[in-house]
């Protein structure tokens, strides 16, 4: 066996296929950046990209993600409703979902019942690779039953 098809087996998910993860963002800079950081990353992932609620609806329901990274503040449907409809659907309800954004609506800080991440003066872009790193990681785990991620978490910048 190949060093390459040894490496490509141990980071595929199960069925030789790579994670899907799906970034929902309106803004297409910040989506290039989230989509970088995932490229970045060691484990093998397809990168889907919605620029609204609606779209990424429909391409939730048809390829169902991994993961998903979601900005709460877009027009129209909003990060809260795709949030709501995922949760309220069962086949998505399980989907495990990142917010990424800095404000939610009236400009409070983003909670989220499960897993919340900032500060008062903001995150750098540094920070928010390791936070996405090891939330990756974590999912890389929970997809393979491995109980150690693939490699050391990277410190804040």
């Amino acid at each position: 066996m190949t060093k390459t098809k040894q490496t490509n087996d141990v980071i595929a998910k199960p069925g030789g296929l790579s994670l899907r993860v799906l970034i929902v963002e309106d803004d297409p800079e910040m989506s290039d950046l989230l989509a970088s950081m995932v490229r970045s990353m060691p484990q093998r992932y397809t990168i889907q990209q919605a620029s609204n609620g609606a779209e990424a609806l429909a391409q939730l329901r048809a390829h169902r993600p991994d993961l998903v990274l979601l900005d709460l503040l877009m027009p129209g449907i909003n990060g809260y409703e795709v949030l709501r409809q995922m949760r309220a659907d069962p086949d998505l309800r399980d989907v495990p979902v990142v917010i990424v954004s800095a404000k939610g609506d009236g400009e409070e800080a983003v909670r989220a019942p499960a897993l919340g991440v900032g500060r008062a003066s903001g995150l750098t872009v540094g920070e928010v690779v390791s936070c996405l790193r090891a939330m990756l990681d974590a999912l890389v785990i929970c997809s393979s039953g491995d109980t150690a991620p693939a490699h050391p978490a990277a410190t804040p910048a």
